[in-house]
C-alpha cells in the first residue's frame, strides 16, 4: 500500500508539548515527550511516545484495515481516521477495556509543525482535553 501524502509528511522524531485540561477537577498538566513515527513498508504506520521517567508506548497504525494496536496487543475498537480538509485529520476511537471514546483533530501546518486537540470522554461526559503541538527533530549531520 502506498502511503498518502500527509502520513508521509508525519514520519520521523517529533518534539511534543501537551497541555491536558481534566474537566471534573479543573486541572490542568503539562508534559514533555518524544515521538518517533515509523513506516517500514506495507499499510502499517508504528508511534512510538519515548516518555522521560516511565515506559514506552508503542502503537501500530493500520492504514488498508483501520486499526490500532496497542504494544500489548489489546485492540481499540471503531477505529476512523478522516480527511477533513487537505492538511487535517480526524481520528477517533473507542478503548474497549476503559470504556473511553477519543478524538483528535490533527492539522499540519507544514513538514516540521503540527497542531492537534483531543477530547477524551466517556459516553456522555468529557473527562479532558488534550492540546498538542509537534516540532519535527531536525536530523544530525
Amino acid at each position: 500500500m502506498k502511503l498518502k501524502p500527509f502520513f508521509k509528511e508525519i514520519i520521523g522524531d517529533w518534539i511534543v508539548q501537551k497541555s491536558i485540561y481534566f474537566v471534573k477537577r479543573r486541572h490542568e498538566k503539562h508534559i514533555k515527550e518524544s515521538v518517533r513515527i515509523e513506516h517500514k513498508g506495507g499499510s502499517n504506520l508504528k508511534i512510538k511516545f519515548i516518555l522521560k521517567n516511565r515506559y514506552n508506548v508503542l502503537y501500530k497504525l493500520n492504514l488498508y484495515n483501520n486499526e490500532i494496536l496497542k504494544e500489548n496487543e489489546h485492540l481499540i475498537l471503531n477505529y476512523n481516521c478522516v480527511k477533513i480538509s487537505k492538511n487535517v485529520f480526524k481520528i477517533s476511537f473507542f478503548i474497549k477495556d476503559k470504556n473511553l471514546i477519543y478524538k483528535e483533530y490533527i492539522n499540519l501546518i507544514n513538514p516540521n509543525l503540527m497542531v492537534s486537540i483531543c477530547f477524551v470522554k466517556n459516553h456522555y461526559k468529557y473527562l479532558s482535553i488534550v492540546f498538542n503541538s509537534y516540532v519535527k527533530k531536525i536530523a544530525k549531520l
